[in-house]
């Protein structure tokens, strides 16, 4: 078989370069270079590869340190190929007016734009890259009036390009529409025509959403006219596209994002339960459905969506929270308040959900010793909760779990909070009452804890409410001192005697 010439090479490195494997295509490229004939060829296979590398870098980490330069070098060789026998070719013109566009080099980009659409005018692309170019040149201009006319002739560009693509069937093509009317909404975003940017963005969310910039969209159009918009296009996108596309998953999480920041709670809660079912890995969902739960008085649900998102992405909930602190410690402060409110449970408290919470307090600020100790308390009454039931006998090993935990929560809030009386009142409580353990600690630590106690009492400065607590620990630190003593002279006679029964 007679070896490829270099047409066929061009045509498989085009193929490299489509795929991206653009090492491939160099590979292709530097045997065409080596036929003297097929000079024509090079420069517009290179300008081709260099943008394709590019643009994947863009597509893949966001554009590195060589992307600028690989633009320029496309652009380089496309104007070099322009000058031979392939300038008739309309791809060629249309890369080096992508090319142009990324290099700003806008005076280039114009003509090449203008060139492949003379060559190719049912080619959808060339009028879309001849857009861009003529939105970038408005946004340079100084010039109100040629200001104007710059828009319009990009919007209309733009349009021209939406009639050309009419209503595609191949993914890749409805794609393209979509991105063709995000610039429509970027470009009377700048206008701020609202209204109708609203629209345009509606559109490219109908044809695509994976391709819509949801965050600038966001930022462009304010909370209310995105809400509008986002509502508008995922109606849209459904009745194309069927509602068990999975894409349905991001329009459902940004619907919900929109609602809940409009206040319209029911709505979003439903949008993020949709986005999570459609796309699990859209964890944070499981955030917003315990927001908006909490916002209508669910406070159950918002319970159950906070422990789905603690059991699936423990980092995530713990990140997310820590974004939005001051308004979301309110919310859980909200949270432990009912489960603790016996009214509100039956006379049955939640001691286990809200040593949860507490828990997830204790993600969030580690180092804020009073989480610790919330989360000992809660340990603790859930324990004694366990206990008193009537009718149902614990099982050990729970309650020996609980007492553990309890008691290693309250010794990190006195590892923060070294010399806060109550903390350490409520450690050596552990030790005396729970674990029936170390009892010269907890002795000696309900002297320190009286101790502060009194240091802090004598302060002129303590507002009333910390003189209060303040009191309670003196108080309790000084009986628990005496029960404690009196039981370890009971013990010697009554070696079953339970140190909670001494008064």
């Amino acid at each position: 078989l007679a070896e490829p010439g270099p047409r066929t090479r061009a045509w498989v490195a085009r193929g490299w370069i489509a795929s991206w494997k653009i090492d491939e295509a160099l590979e292709v490229i530097e045997e065409i270079k080596k036929d003297p004939a097929a000079e024509k060829l090079v420069d517009y296979l290179f300008g081709h590869a260099f943008l394709a590398l590019a643009k994947r870098e863009i597509a893949t980490t966001g554009g590195g340190q060589y992307t600028q330069s690989q633009f320029e070098d496309a652009l380089r060789h496309f104007k070099l190929a322009s000058k031979t026998t392939a300038s008739s070719w309309a791809d060629l013109w249309l890369g080096l007016a992508e090319s142009a566009w990324y290099a700003q080099d806008l005076e280039a980009g114009h003509e090449a734009a203008t060139r492949a659409i003379q060559l190719a005018p049912k080619l959808p692309q060339a009028r879309v890259v001849a857009g861009r170019l003529l939105f970038s040149s408005y946004i340079a201009e100084v010039d109100e009036q040629a200001k104007a006319r710059l828009w319009e002739k990009s919007h209309a560009t733009f349009q021209e390009a939406i009639a050309l693509y009419g209503k595609p069937a191949e993914y890749a093509q409805q794609s393209a529409l979509a991105d063709v009317h995000a610039q429509c909404g970027d470009l009377q975003g700048w206008k701020k025509d609202t209204a109708a940017a609203i629209q345009s963005y509606a559109a490219a969310i109908e044809w695509d959403p994976a391709v819509v910039k949801f965050p600038q969209v966001h930022s462009l159009l304010g909370a209310e006219a995105f809400l509008t918009c986002i509502e508008d296009g995922a109606t849209r996108f459904t009745a194309r596209a069927g509602d068990t596309d999975a894409r349905n998953a991001t329009t459902s999480w940004w619907k919900g994002f929109a609602q809940f920041e409009n206040a319209k709670w029911p709505e979003s809660e439903a949008s993020f339960r949709r986005a999570v079912e459609l796309w699990p890995a859209f964890t944070n969902s499981w955030y917003y459905v315990f927001r908006a739960a909490f916002s209508q008085q669910r406070y159950e649900e918002a319970i159950e969506a906070l422990k789905n998102y603690r059991r699936i992405d423990p980092e995530g909930l713990t990140a997310t929270l820590g974004g939005d602190f001051a308004r979301n410690e309110s919310v859980l402060n909200g949270l432990i308040g009912w489960c603790a409110d016996p009214a509100k449970q039956k006379g049955r408290v939640r001691n286990d959900d809200a040593a949860m919470i507490c828990e997830v307090f204790t993600k969030v600020q580690p180092e804020v010793a009073r989480h610790w100790n919330n989360l000992g308390l809660f340990l603790r009454d859930q324990g004694d909760a366990l206990r008193m039931r009537r009718g149902e006998k614990p099982d050990p090993e729970v309650l020996q779990d609980l007492w553990q935990r309890s008691f290693a929560a309250y010794e990190r809030s006195i590892e923060l909070s070294p010399k806060d009386p109550n903390y350490i009142n409520d450690t050596a409580v552990m030790l005396h009452y729970y674990l029936k353990r170390d009892f010269e600690r907890a002795q000696a630590m309900y002297e320190q804890s009286f101790k502060y106690a009194e240091e802090e009492l004598a302060r002129t400065d303590l507002s009333p409410d910390d003189r209060a607590v303040r009191e309670i620990a003196k108080r309790d630190s000084a009986d628990n001192q005496r029960r404690l003593k009196k039981w370890l002279e009971l013990r010697e006679t009554q070696p079953d005697l339970d140190p909670q029964s001494v008064r």
